[in-house]
């Protein structure tokens, strides 16, 4: 694992910068037989200036404009770019005209021209000496040139005066190129792997979640060159600064973490925002921003002190376990708590139970304390209690024709059998005649004690006189 310092830069992409700030200069230039030989190119700024689309040109007496050369890189911060013809050896770029094509005119000015998007062309125009014929450029020999005045502290003079350049006899005076850039494509499988933006403030501790970091992986199957690249912070919409550009050195190995915890300067703690922002890769200069930008969420709750915006297979979440290695996910506890009714209830008597459904509480039965059934019962399960045991249906005697068991008394009862024609209104006459043959005969018996107490009642009477005469005695 290799530990490596911070600084944080702004959001993706390179500012256009206006016509009076751009840093690129012409510091130098060569004519000979009417032709440039050469022209020498500064960035006078300390930050990468993207030359692309633009344009080198020579416009003559007669106003005709040639291009020497389009560009299509940058420019790096403080250095040279050298365009030549095919006599200067190391030249950066080869110049597109020649002396042929320029026959019989004479270069009146040399200028810097931007891309059709931007404007303003004239603070690029090279500033003239004050020895040269008034519209043309001189033309020099034998090694000699026209170099750009330099001030006592060793900046260039800007201000387009007529002291900026001054003719160069000495043959010795080094020519200066090398500095066009091109970024790498992409990151070669370097990527950002965890961001700790809201870490315990324990400068005295070592432990992982003391302190903001971002851990960047190696994916690929080869060790990587990490000063190709830069890592940049923010909350959005802020410029490259000390305390947001991260300036990465040293080789990383496939397969390994390097944490990012540190300013550039290796002692400054790094200090990511933590209500939510953005980590991404540039290359070196800042020219190029490397997709994905990495986007973490607001961290500033108490609740996520020392937690860990991680990658997790193909996506992001938070972790409460940060590392240097390999990123861990433990097992986050619930947040909500089930409180059963059941714990607030009063506790049941030693002797009850609590019926699940009703929550209340019931006596145990004790089946070991319970009277045996007889031998012809057996006891419910449910309440406990003995009762007659269902006769075995194949010790019952069969039913007689026209007859059915009920299955729940096993008794025998007599079929209803309904014709095809039978109403229920038949089934009540019938019931009504029955209870009439009923009324009947007791009407019949009722009428017979009558008759023979009529036949009688002389016996009787006389039955009755001696009973009273008994009574009397």
């Amino acid at each position: 694992m290799c530990l490596l310092l911070l600084t944080v830069a702004a959001v993706p992409g390179q500012s256009v910068l206006a016509a009076a700030q751009w840093p690129v200069i012409i510091t130098g230039l060569q004519i000979t037989a009417g032709a440039p030989n050469f022209v020498q190119l500064y960035n006078n700024s300390d930050t990468v200036a993207d030359l692309r689309g633009w344009q080198l040109e020579l416009t003559t007496t007669g106003g005709q404009t040639f291009l020497i050369t389009t560009f299509s890189s940058w420019l790096l911060p403080n250095n040279y770019a050298l365009v030549g013809d095919g006599s200067i050896g190391n030249a950066d770029a080869l110049s597109a005209i020649n002396a042929a094509m320029l026959a019989g005119l004479k270069p009146q000015s040399l200028m810097l021209v931007p891309p059709t998007s931007n404007t303003t062309v004239s603070p690029y125009t090279l500033a003239y000496p004050t020895t040269q014929t008034a519209g043309n450029l001189p033309v020099y020999t034998s090694g000699s040139w026209l170099e750009r005045t330099q001030t006592s502290s060793g900046t260039y003079h800007t201000a387009g005066k007529s002291s900026d350049f001054a003719a160069i006899t000495n043959a010795n005076t080094p020519l200066y190129y090398g500095g066009l850039y091109q970024p790498p494509s992409d990151t070669a499988g370097l990527e950002i792997a965890e961001v700790s933006p809201s870490g315990f403030a324990c400068p005295a501790s070592s432990s992982v979640d003391c302190g903001d970091f971002v851990k960047l992986f190696n994916a690929s199957s080869q060790p990587l060159d990490l000063s190709n690249y830069r890592l940049r912070t923010s909350y959005g919409g802020q410029a490259s600064s000390s305390s947001n550009t991260i300036n990465l050195y040293g080789a990383l190995a496939a397969g390994e973490f390097a944490v990012i915890n540190t300013e550039n300067d290796g002692s400054t703690p790094l200090g990511l925002t933590n209500s939510g922002g953005y980590a991404w890769l540039e290359d070196a200069y800042g020219a190029q921003a490397y997709r994905p930008t990495v986007q973490y969420p607001d961290a500033s709750s108490t609740t996520k002190a020392g937690w860990a915006w991680a990658l997790h297979g193909e996506a992001w979440q938070w972790t409460s376990q940060p590392t240097f290695g390999v990123n861990e996910f433990p097992p986050q506890p619930q947040t909500t708590t089930t409180v059963s009714t059941a714990s607030m209830l009063k506790p049941c008597a030693g002797n009850q139970y609590r019926n699940p459904a009703t929550n209340h509480c019931k006596l145990l039965v004790t089946v070991s304390t319970l009277v045996p059934c007889n031998p012809n019962q057996e006891r419910n399960p449910a309440t406990g209690r003995c009762h007659n045991a269902a006769a075995n249906n194949s010790t019952l005697q069969p039913c007689q024709a026209g007859w059915t068991r009920n299955p729940q008394t096993n008794r025998c009862r007599k079929d209803v059998v309904l014709g095809a024609s039978t109403k229920i209104q038949d089934l009540k006459a019938a019931r009504v005649l029955h209870n009439w043959r009923w009324y009947v005969a007791i009407g019949v018996v009722v009428a017979a004690l009558a008759y023979a107490a009529y036949e009688w009642r002389q016996e009787v009477s006389i039955l009755a006189i001696r009973a009273k005469a008994k009574l009397r005695l």
